[in-house]
């Protein structure tokens, strides 16, 4: 997003400041959200991401 563009914009004025206070309010991301957002990313096929969720290293370190 460039400088002085809302990601917001098209909205209506009050949803876009609930929204903005929703934002505000949200913990922080932990490690594994983390990880896995960068597992979406465009570069990362579904074969490495099935790879790597199903791998023993993953599985140890993130047991549900």
């Amino acid at each position: 997003m460039s400088d002085g563009e809302d990601e917001y914009a098209g909205l209506s004025p009050s949803f876009a400041a609930a929204c903005r206070r929703a934002d505000a309010n949200r913990p922080p991301d932990d490690e594994q959200t983390l990880f896995l957002r960068l597992l979406l990313s465009d570069d990362v096929t579904l074969e490495q991401a099935y790879q790597i969720i199903n791998s023993p290293e993953y599985r140890a370190r993130y047991k549900s």
